[in-house]
This record gives C-alpha cells, sequence and structure tokens, in this order.
C-alpha cells in the first residue's frame, strides 16, 4: 500500500492511501531505530 501522510499525533499516522480511504498508522520499526525523520 502506498499513501500520503495527513496529520501525525505521537507515534500514530493519519494516511490517505491511493483509494481515497483514510487509515491509522504506525511507522515502520526500521525506520524509527535509524532515526529517519521527515518534515511537512
Amino acid at each position: 500500500m502506498t499513501g500520503i501522510v495527513y496529520k501525525s499525533t505521537g507515534s500514530w499516522y493519519q494516511v490517505k492511501s491511493e483509494d481515497g480511504k483514510f487509515h491509522q498508522c504506525r511507522i515502520k520499526g526500521k525506520f524509527r531505530i535509524k532515526g529517519i525523520k521527515s518534515t511537512n
């Protein structure tokens, strides 16, 4: 699944998928461990 992050709250992210639906997601562990960060 591919989507765009619209909102982040703590460790939860609101993501809009390609079909237009919103999903509550958490970031994958390897991104957290590597310290990858993003900005708006």
